[in-house]
């Protein structure tokens, strides 16, 4: 599934390899939302692997903005 040119697939994959390095795999959960955003519902606290996560994400896609949500929710998008 591809929302704009980010696909779901490889986000999901970015964020089950860095929750493993944390040992916190047990739960990754990757979804499109409305429009041109994904949810990204794991165990990665920001304080913990979540900011690791944000630049592995804006390194695979430079233009992506990654933003947590609170928790272990985060989102990411392009700007229009």
């Amino acid at each position: 599934m591809r929302v704009g040119k980010m696909r779901v697939n490889t986000i999901k994959a970015i964020a089950t390899k860095i929750s493993k390095r944390y040992g916190v795999e047990n739960y990754v959960r990757v979804e499109k939302l409305d429009g041109n955003k994904i949810e990204i519902r794991t165990e990665l606290p920001s304080y913990a692997g979540g900011i690791e996560l944000q630049k592995a994400i804006t390194k695979h896609y430079p233009s992506a903005i990654v933003e947590n949500c609170g928790g272990c929710v985060y989102i990411v998008y392009r700007p229009l």
